[in-house]
């Protein structure tokens, strides 16, 4: 008898190609029976898995699906059965324990008289990871963590129920965040929102939500919380914020208002406007003393180093105030005088301490930090109230009367007055009192540097006057001061 094998062996090479598809596709390929024992996996699903093949083969679908029954094979067997094929996401555990979340596409088939499940699985894990990211980015604040106001709203609404009553609310605002932006840089002030977002988050619950609302505004979701609770949580925030200091020159501070709903027919809405405006009420009354505050202890924080010493700024006062009467300045241009002496250099504060107090020679760089010291000081003064008629004058404090002083590079009666007062006062007194790199020098020598700088430095008519008051304190005393 002659075979004719032609036809066999095209069947045998269908046969390997397919079987060396199916063992290195990139896919899980499983073929289960009815009652949902494995009766064949390929390599791929065997390594994934982490299992030997010959282990798998023989194991119940629930061995290796998480949470995963009998009866639940049954249902989903009599829907396969009926759809003939389901696609949909799922997970598989592997021998360590770990999940591997896959995309699952079952097909149902027939063959010889049997039924099985064909699946063809893909590890999505990356694609999980990247949905995930996604997710956290659509309600969670970028910068703090937080929640942000989208996830807010919407967990407001599914919790707007009278099983969670009573429902209270708590709105916080950082007070002076714009003046510490303006004197430090965002980065600082980030820092800060940061910190705050940290104090409202440690003094929540776990049932709690806390959320960034806007700019420098928080808002907290207390679920089942009457108002004697919330208000409890309001002063645990307080106590955490006074203990709190991202930087010893930069005190935290919140305005805080609550509201809480008691009744199912009281509108969430007018809720939340009674918090909202309760904490701008309180930030009103906060608002400027936070100011004022974060300038005392930038002035403080300067002293401490020995950077700007009261006595200096002392003596600065009373000169200035001399020569201002000198020349016939009113109360309120002398009162100013001594502001200014007090605060000219508050922009210092913002430089780094390596500048202000290392011995080591200053580069180009330290000196362009330096040389922005006066417009940061500005910043600060035009924030706060108090010092805020100053500001000029602060701003102006290291030009010349020749024009080719910084920042602004202005010139003669250009420079505010009390800025010119400040810069002879300033100068006599750095020159006469010992200082970190120099000696000091005698009154009458200092009195000469002033005059040789009359007309450059300093605005000659009042350079003229203060050596005349000056050296006739000298002849007064018969001594040198």
């Amino acid at each position: 008898m002659i075979w004719d094998y032609t036809q066999e062996e095209k069947v045998d090479r269908k046969l390997e190609l397919l079987e060396f598809s199916v063992e290195n596709v990139p896919a899980l390929i499983f073929r289960v029976d009815k009652s949902g024992k494995i009766e064949f996996v390929n390599k791929e699903a065997a390594n994934c898995l982490e299992y030997d093949r010959s282990e798998l083969i023989g194991m119940d679908v629930w061995e290796i699906i998480p949470d995963y029954t009998r009866d639940d094979r049954l249902k989903f067997w009599q829907r396969l059965r009926k759809e003939k094929m389901i696609s949909f996401q799922g997970a598989l555990q592997k021998s360590s324990g770990e999940i591997l979340p896959v995309r699952v596409n079952s097909a149902y088939l027939e063959y010889k008289g049997k039924c099985y499940e064909f699946a063809f699985l893909q590890d999505i894990t990356e694609l999980k990871e990247q949905e995930e990211e996604m997710d956290y980015l659509l309600y969670h604040d970028s910068m703090t963590g937080l929640y942000n106001r989208r996830f807010f709203e919407e967990e407001f609404k599914r919790l707007d129920t009278e099983r969670q009553l009573p429902l209270s609310i708590i709105m916080a605002d950082l007070n002076g965040l714009k003046i510490i932006n303006d004197s430090f840089g965002h980065q600082k002030g980030d820092e800060i929102l940061n910190a705050a977002a940290r104090i409202l988050k440690n003094s929540c619950r776990q049932e709690d939500i806390a959320a960034r609302w806007a700019g420098d505004e928080f808002i907290l979701l207390l679920p089942q919380t009457g108002e004697v609770k919330a208000q409890e949580i309001c002063q645990r925030i307080k106590k955490e914020s006074e203990g709190v200091n991202q930087d010893a020159r930069l005190p935290i501070s919140l305005a805080i208002g609550s509201a809480t709903k008691t009744r199912p027919k009281q509108r969430k809405e007018a809720i939340l406007r009674q918090a909202e405006e309760e904490m701008y009420v309180k930030k009103m009354n906060e608002s400027s003393s936070i100011k004022n505050d974060v300038l005392e202890h930038l002035l403080e924080d300067l002293r401490s180093k020995g950077h700007e010493k009261k006595e200096h700024s002392f003596r600065l006062a009373r000169l200035s105030q001399e020569l201002g009467e000198k020349i016939g300045l009113g109360d309120s241009d002398l009162n100013k005088l001594s502001l200014l002496a007090i605060v000219h250099d508050i922009g210092k504060a913002t430089l780094s301490d390596d500048i202000l107090f290392d011995r080591r020679p200053l580069n180009e760089e330290d000196w362009e930090e330096i040389r922005k010291h006066p417009e940061r000081g500005y910043r600060i003064a035009l924030s706060t109230e108090k010092y805020a008629g100053v500001a000029d004058s602060i701003l102006s404090h290291h030009e010349r009367w020749d024009g080719t002083g910084y920042p602004q590079g202005i010139k003669a009666k250009e420079i505010p007055l009390l800025a010119r007062i400040l810069a002879i006062v300033d100068a006599y007194d750095i020159m006469t009192n010992k200082q970190v790199y120099k000696d000091r020098i005698s009154p009458e020598k200092a009195l000469q540097e002033i005059r040789d700088e009359a007309g450059e430095q300093f605005d000659p008519e009042l350079a003229y006057t203060f050596i005349d008051m000056m050296e006739d304190k000298i002849s007064e005393l018969g001594v040198s001061m």
